[in-house]
C-alpha cells in the first residue's frame, strides 16, 4: 500500500470513529427522549423538537460516513487496490433500507416514494456497500 493510500485509510478511520460516536450518541439521545415523551405528557411537543434535532444529527453523521467511505473507495479505485465484493441480494430490500435511513429527510421534504413493483423478489449481483452509498 502506498504512503498516500495509508494516509487516506488512516484519516478515514479517524474521521469515521468521531462521526460514528456522534451518530451513536444522537441515536441514544433520540431513544431516551422518545421514552421520556411516553412517560411525561405535558412536555411532548418540546421533546418532539429535540428528537427531530437528534435525528437530524444522526442523519447528517450517517451521510458524512458515506462520503468518507466513498473517498476511500475512490482512492482504492485510483490506486488499483479496489477489490469488488460481489454478493447476490434483493434489490427492493436495498431500496427500502436506503429509504428508511433517509426517512427524516424524505418526510421533511414531503417526498413519498412509490414502491409499486410487480415482483418483490428482484435479485441482483453487485457490490452491496457501494450501492448503499448512493
Amino acid at each position: 500500500m502506498s504512503k498516500k493510500s495509508t494516509f487516506i485509510a488512516s484519516l478515514a478511520h479517524d474521521l469515521k470513529n468521531s462521526v460514528g460516536n456522534s451518530m451513536m450518541y444522537s441515536e441514544l439521545l433520540s431513544t431516551e427522549l422518545k421514552e421520556l415523551a411516553e412517560t411525561d405528557g405535558p412536555v411532548n411537543s418540546e421533546i418532539e423538537g429535540l428528537v427531530l434535532m437528534s435525528e437530524n444529527i444522526r442523519m447528517s453523521s450517517s451521510k458524512l460516513i458515506n462520503q468518507i467511505n466513498s473517498w476511500v473507495y475512490v482512492q482504492h479505485l485510483i490506486s488499483g487496490n479496489y477489490q469488488e465484493e460481489l454478493s447476490t441480494f434483493n434489490f427492493i430490500e436495498l431500496i427500502n433500507s436506503v429509504a428508511d435511513s433517509n426517512f427524516l429527510s424524505l418526510s421533511q421534504k414531503s417526498i413519498v416514494l412509490e414502491k409499486d413493483w410487480d415482483d418483490q423478489d428482484i435479485q441482483i449481483c453487485a457490490d452491496y456497500e457501494i450501492l448503499k452509498l448512493a
